[in-house]
């Protein structure tokens, strides 16, 4: 049920998601209670969801990076069909697209602003931090 609620929250943005893979992180990291097998079997079950769900974020991360990655490789200016693809990755709550001095893109949301290389570090950072929940939880499912 737990992971059904995170589930239901919409991602607008990298900080939602970071919120959801934190919320993941305290069901794979429970101390199990040993001496109530009812309890530990329900435990076991939620870090079992739980690594279901990091797989599918890691994919979804795994999909921006990607995106990112070509971008880097690049050297020509941004063409309309990248825009476009981060916008159906990150733009849920994106309010303004720009171009700094230095010429890289800026991602306004309602929030804040995050330069495209900003945002790919943290897209690379949280991938990391999933990758180590899903292999934690692997060892105590």
């Amino acid at each position: 049920m737990y992971i059904k609620n995170i589930l239901e929250k919409d991602i607008e943005n990298i900080d939602d998601l970071e919120q959801r893979v934190n919320k993941v992180s305290e069901i794979v990291r429970l101390k199990f209670k040993f001496s109530k097998t009812k309890l530990m079997k329900q435990q076991v079950q939620k870090v079992i969801d739980s690594q279901k769900l990091l797989n599918q974020i890691k994919k979804d991360l795994a999909e921006v990076i990607l995106i990112f990655e070509r971008r880097s490789s690049s050297s020509s200016s941004i063409t309309f069909n990248e825009i476009e693809e981060l916008l159906s990755k990150l733009g849920k709550s994106l309010i303004l697209l720009e171009i700094d001095v230095s010429g890289e893109l800026v991602l306004n949301y309602y929030k804040n602003k995050k330069k495209i290389t900003d945002l790919r570090y943290q897209y690379i950072f949280l991938n990391q931090t999933v990758e180590t929940l899903i292999q934690e939880a692997t060892r105590r499912g």
